[in-house]
């Protein structure tokens, strides 16, 4: 089983049943897991929302300015 299969169904446990925590080792782990969570929930038809001016500019930061929410 490869990294993303198993982020992919931490992702789904703390979106579907509502576990509000995904541990992550670093910084790159926390930016794989973010774009994730973005991903799937533009896959299914919702916009990606971040709380607060500071979160997504830390985000950006982490993602090298990629980010444009």
């Amino acid at each position: 089983m490869n990294a993303g299969s198993i982020r992919g169904a931490m992702i789904s446990v703390a979106v579907d049943y509502g576990v509000p925590i995904i541990p992550t080792e670093d910084r790159n782990e926390t930016v794989a897991v973010i774009a994730l969570l973005a991903h799937r929930e533009m896959r299914e038809g919702r916009e990606p929302k971040l709380h607060g001016h500071k979160i997504a500019q830390r985000i950006r930061e982490l993602m090298g300015g990629d980010y444009k929410g």
